[in-house]
């Protein structure tokens, strides 16, 4: 009797995922909060949106890390954030 690979859709599998899914919306949110008021500012996020516009991205924007300057003097060109995959 052939063994079969576990349905696409398994518990396991769905379980996997939104645990996944839940540490990188954890793991966004921290990035965004560990930036100042003036680069969220800049990318037009208010610090009391920041759950709200995490939970809104889908599974490939939770795949990015936002990368913002380490502090403003330490950069020529303030509040330049960007998304890296």
């Amino acid at each position: 009797m052939p063994i079969t690979p576990p349905k696409k859709g398994g518990f396991m599998r769905r379980w996997l995922r939104d645990a996944n899914q839940s540490w990188k919306r954890r793991k966004m949110i921290a990035a965004f909060e560990a930036m100042d008021d003036f680069v969220l500012n800049d990318i037009g996020i208010h610090r009391s949106e920041i759950k709200r516009f995490v939970e809104s991205l889908d599974s490939r924007e939770l795949g990015m890390s936002p990368v913002a300057p380490a502090s403003k003097a330490a950069c020529d060109n303030l509040g330049n954030v960007r998304l890296v995959a």
